[in-house]
């Protein structure tokens, strides 16, 4: 891991994709609802069909289970957000 300018570790548990997660919208798992959350939703808001091949397989943003990640996962995300605590 020498030589690179950046080293990201994304980690938590793993789910099916169409399943909900424990505590939606924490996508980091680090107990909080935050920008680091929303950043990491925005870049999966981008791609909204969980089959697509550039979804990671457990597809994160699809808070509500429908294998999409679209409008209806930001209005969870937002209200997520806006609590900044997981349940």
């Amino acid at each position: 891991m020498t030589g690179a300018p950046y080293f990201f570790l994304f980690g938590g548990y793993g789910r099916a994709a169409g399943a909900a997660p424990i505590c939606p919208a924490g996508l980091n798992d680090d107990g909080f609802v935050d920008d680091a959350d929303f950043v990491l939703f925005a870049g999966k808001y981008d791609i909204p069909n969980c089959s697509a091949p550039e979804m990671l397989a457990d597809c994160p943003g699809d808070l509500n289970g429908d294998f999409f990640v679209d409008d209806a996962d930001f209005v969870i995300f937002a209200a997520a957000y806006d609590e900044l605590l997981c349940p």
